[in-house]
């Protein structure tokens, strides 16, 4: 499956989100588009959405980029899943939007999470 990832740039996403979803062996089970990392440096993430068959946003930091591409992820009838770091308070707007919120404590928690998630699906 085609899997991209949204999230906000004001904090260490390589370390707390890359990281952990990179070493769970998830990317080599998937494709998943780590939009931040040199070799994506030219991919349009709007070309992507369309085509990816789930969407993982990081929700626990304020983004508007990551909001653009969960609502066109949402219009292109994408399955998405919001990932919010216990303790932190997600968008309120995430209310009306389709999806599944999932609260994780830590990397090894957001790791099995995504994957009990992928399992289900």
């Amino acid at each position: 499956m085609k899997i991209l990832v949204a999230h906000a740039s004001n904090y260490d996403y390589q370390t707390e989100l890359y990281e952990p979803l990179k070493q769970s062996g998830l990317a080599q089970e998937h494709t998943i588009i780590f939009p931040h990392d040199e070799e994506n440096a030219e991919i349009e993430t709007n070309s992507v959405i369309p085509e990816a068959g789930l969407l993982i946003a990081e929700v626990s930091h304020p983004s508007t980029g990551a909001g653009i591409e969960i609502g066109l992820a949402q219009a292109a009838g994408v399955p998405t899943i919001f990932l919010c770091k216990a303790g932190t308070t997600p968008s309120s707007a995430l209310k009306f939007i389709k999806g599944t919120l999932i609260e994780y404590t830590d990397a090894a928690d957001l790791v099995a999470k995504v994957q009990g998630y992928l399992t289900s699906s």
